[in-house]
């Protein structure tokens, strides 16, 4: 009896060779809202496809799901295309999906989304990277069609509001399969283009969502996002507004505006030139005027103190210290010259020989002795005189007690000198650059000798 009874494996079987041999399902079209959605590391999509009243589970393996321009998520109404058939180890049947399309707003709007909202968490939009447009650009590099309109207007106002800046045209299309790796690799190229660009316009007349695309595309946006020139972004009419518009560095509504906020009309140059003119004249007269009243206030302040008098009345007590000196030494140097020859004589009046040669011997040491202590004195006084020059240029009685020091007096004026001079308990007056202080001594010590 029991060759009545099929096999799991026997049944599972049969009924896959009857779905796979069923050409209504081999090619089936559905609608319906993704529900469990999970993306495996492997790249395959598991998920299931419902309706109000039924489900059916889904798998869309890795090399179907990289041609799939959007990102699917749960509550998503879609529209797939495949085949049914059964998983036998599971003893399940489900639909192996080879195309999904976003159904309802649209596929490419969707994928616009998705894209702008996985951009805007990676920071590719933020304000904080945007760079400065440069005031006076000199040389401005344009991508887009070389044959459209939109560079025709580009050139043609660049050229009216700016005759001197120089144009650099970088070819690219800017619709169909090129043109996102065209006006990518324009964009790169210009950041390495010499000479320097100082600003790109990248962009290209109106059209459909579907014309407008390539700027819609994540290798176009990046590499706007990664230029080290300022761009400004030209795409479409005012109504358009693409993922480069938000990725560059300025959106212009149409590419002549775009023309018009990289130059600066050059009579508005003109007329800022010569305002600035104007200006700086005007502030250097002040300046000049300013400087001419502090010169001549420091001329009557030099011309009040007389600095050159005082210099030459210090250079005339200079030089008569000086005479002074020379005279004190050549005093000093006659009265030993004299007595010299005073012992030269006593010495020649004394007959015996041997007398004679001691004495003339001692003469010649003393000589000899007192010359060497004359000219030790006479280098001595002159650098005395040296730092009592010294102190009569530099400093005054006041200035050296301002330095801190003092003078003691008795309370008869008598200047003291020595702890001897004073008694206990007697009143003695110090001297200050600022005044004098009134002491009483409660005591005293003498500085030890060792």
């Amino acid at each position: 009896m029991s060759a009545n009874y099929l096999s799991v494996t026997l049944l599972t079987g049969y009924i896959a060779r009857k779905f796979s041999s069923d050409p209504y399902l081999k090619k089936v079209y559905v609608q319906g809202e993704i529900s469990n959605f999970k993306r495996q590391a492997s790249g395959h999509l598991y998920l299931t496809i419902k309706d109000e009243k039924a489900q059916i589970r889904a798998v869309m393996f890795a090399k179907a799901a990289q041609k799939i321009n959007f990102q699917p998520e749960d509550g998503m109404k879609v529209l797939i295309q495949g085949r049914v058939d059964v998983f036998e180890r599971g003893g399940n049947y489900q639909f192996y999906v080879e195309d999904m399309q976003p159904d309802g707003v649209g596929a490419l709007f969707v994928r616009f989304e998705q894209l702008k909202k996985s951009l805007t968490e990676q920071g590719v939009f933020n304000v904080s990277h945007k760079l400065v447009l440069p005031t006076y650009p000199k040389r401005i590099g344009v991508i887009t069609s070389p044959t459209g309109a939109a560079v025709r207007d580009i050139i043609t106002t660049l050229k009216r509001r700016s005759p001197q800046t120089e144009i650099v045209l970088f070819p690219a299309a800017v619709q169909g399969d090129k043109a996102i790796d065209e006006i990518s690799h324009q964009i790169k190229r210009a950041g390495v283009f010499s000479p320097e660009i100082d600003v790109l316009i990248v962009g290209r007349g109106g059209g459909s969502i579907e014309d407008l695309w390539a700027f819609n595309e994540e290798k176009v946006v990046r590499a706007i996002y990664e230029s080290r020139i300022p761009i400004i972004s030209a795409v479409g009419h005012e109504t358009d507004t693409t993922l480069s518009d938000y990725a560059a560095d300025y959106r212009a509504p149409t590419p002549t505006a775009a023309a018009e906020i990289a130059v600066r009309q050059t009579v508005d140059i003109l007329t800022n030139v010569l305002t600035t003119q104007q200006q700086l004249a005007q502030s250097m007269k002040h300046i000049i005027s300013m400087k001419n009243q502090r010169l001549l206030v420091h001329r009557n302040a030099l011309a009040a103190h007389q600095p050159q008098r005082i210099i030459e009345q210090n250079y005339q007590r200079i030089d008569n210290y000086k005479q002074r000196l020379s005279n004190l030494l050549e005093g000093k140097v006659s009265q030993q010259k004299f007595a010299l020859e005073r012992v030269n004589w006593r010495l020649l009046q004394a007959s015996p020989a041997d007398r004679i040669q001691r004495y003339h011997e001692k003469w010649e040491n003393q000589s000899q002795q007192l010359t060497k202590n004359y000219r030790k004195q006479i280098d001595d006084k002159r650098l005395a005189l040296a730092h009592v020059v010294e102190k009569i240029e530099a400093v005054s009685p006041m200035q050296v007690m301002k330095r801190g020091f003092s003078l003691i007096e008795t309370q008869q004026h008598k200047m003291v000198k020595s702890v001897e001079e004073v008694a206990i308990n007697e009143t003695l007056q110090i001297r200050l650059s600022d005044g004098i202080i009134k002491a009483t001594v409660t005591d005293k010590e003498m500085a030890s000798n060792e």
